[in-house]
This record gives C-alpha cells, structure tokens and sequence, in this order.
C-alpha cells in the first residue's frame, strides 16, 4: 500500500507531534479498517460489487444512469446504510473483525487512541 499524506498542515503538525515515524502507518490502519466496514455493510444488504468502479464498469455504455436499477440500489443502499456516518455500531463491528483477524491492528490502535487521549488532556488543561 502507498500512502501520500499533506505534510504541512495543522493536521500534520499534529499527527507527527503524536505519531512521529508511526504516521503513515496509522493512516494505512484507518484505511483498512474503513474499507472493511464498507465492504462488510455491501455484502449484508446483499451487493454484489465491492466498489463503485465495479459497478460503474458493470454497467452498459450507454447507461442511462439515473434510472439504472443497479445504481438505484447502490444509492439507496448508501441512504439505508447511512453510509457516510463514521461512528455506528456496523463500522466498529467490522473493525473488531478485522483486528480480531490481525492482533498487531489492535496493537497499533491501541497505543495511538492512547496516544490522542493523552495529548487532548494536555491541550485541555
């Protein structure tokens, strides 16, 4: 995997105060974690593709797409899954899974949260 990542914003200022030479694997650990909570809400409603480009290449050239049955379900999958909310119980399911499956995950997100913890304590006293 290759990570690009802003290098001069507060953000980064930030992360590599906290992370240091950890940074860019952090961000390759969130990314996984969040491809693996979409993948797991697609398959529990039943779709067949992993991702938009899948579909989008599955479709006829001449699609027209805002009446296509299979774009009409993945946005009405997205609507149902309230897929664009980050903190529900579907995602942290599918990130126990993952980290079940790689203990070293949990490591790693582990020591970060504390991490954070830590430094919001001190930037609020």
């Amino acid at each position: 995997m290759q990570v690009s990542l802003p290098a001069h914003d507060c953000v980064a200022y930030a992360e590599n105060r906290l992370l240091g030479g950890k940074r860019v694997r952090w961000s390759e650990v969130r990314m996984q974690l969040g491809e693996a909570e979409k993948q797991r809400r697609m398959k529990d409603v039943g779709y067949s593709f992993n991702t938009p480009i899948q579909l989008r290449d599955a479709l006829p050239r001449k699609a027209d797409i805002i009446n296509e049955p299979r774009v009409v379900s993945d946005v009405a999958c997205k609507r149902k899954t309230d897929h664009l909310n980050l903190v529900d119980e579907d995602r942290a399911q599918a990130q126990r899974e993952v980290v079940a499956d790689n203990g070293r995950l949990l490591a790693e997100w582990t020591s970060v949260r504390r991490q954070k913890r830590t430094a919001e304590r001190g930037l609020n006293a």
